[in-house]
């Protein structure tokens, strides 16, 4: 189970305990919600394509 916390278009911190994770990301900018989502999306994958 995953939980967090999502910040405003520009922060989340979420802790995935089944893998050992904890996160917390700052981005630079606010650039709306289609933008950070997608954003998000593309940094996360590669968090858990690292961690395997």
């Amino acid at each position: 189970m995953t939980f967090g916390h999502g910040g405003k278009e520009s922060s989340t911190g979420f802790a995935d305990p089944e893998r050992g994770l904890a996160l917390a990301l700052v981005f630079n900018g606010m650039p709306g919600e289609p933008k950070h989502d997608r954003r998000l999306k593309q940094v996360l994958g590669a968090v858990y394509e690292a961690v395997g």
